[in-house]
C-alpha cells in the first residue's frame, strides 16, 4: 500500500479535529441561539394569530 497509517497520524488528526471544534464552538452557539429564537418567535406569532 502506498500510505502507511500510524497511530501518530491518528493522534495528530484527532488533535486537529478537536482544535477545529473548539474554534467553531462560538459560531455554532450563535447559530443555535438564532435558530431557537426563530422557533420561539414563530410560536408566539402563531399563538397570537390563533393557529
Amino acid at each position: 500500500m502506498f500510505l502507511t497509517w500510524t497511530s501518530d497520524m491518528t493522534n495528530t488528526m484527532m488533535s486537529n479535529i478537536t482544535g477545529l471544534i473548539t474554534d467553531l464552538t462560538p459560531l455554532l452557539t450563535i447559530i443555535i441561539g438564532i435558530g431557537i429564537g426563530l422557533i420561539v418567535f414563530y410560536a408566539i406569532v402563531s399563538a397570537i394569530r390563533g393557529h
